[in-house]
């Protein structure tokens, strides 16, 4: 589901979602609606368990767990501790 993180409030808003784990999202579909936005760059949480389907144009990052797959496109950023 789509978030508006508020510039004030996004930690409290981050640490509220429950972050399911073990596969299954559409990625695909998530890139393509962001890539419509026009923004300067997507980002991603995810555990990179789905299939991201094609390179949007915008560049993406990857905000991943400390083990997850290599994706093939983007930059990945550890959020392991």
């Amino acid at each position: 589901a789509a978030v508006r993180l508020d510039p004030a409030g996004w930690r409290r808003q981050l640490a509220a979602r429950p972050f399911r784990r073990g596969g299954g999202t559409a990625l695909a579909p998530a890139l393509a609606a962001a890539a419509a936005l026009n923004p300067a760059l997507i980002v991603v949480l995810t555990d990179l368990e789905g299939e991201p389907g094609p390179r949007p144009r915008p560049p993406v990052l990857w905000a991943v767990p400390d083990a997850a797959p290599v994706p093939p496109f983007g930059r990945v950023l550890s959020l392991a501790r």
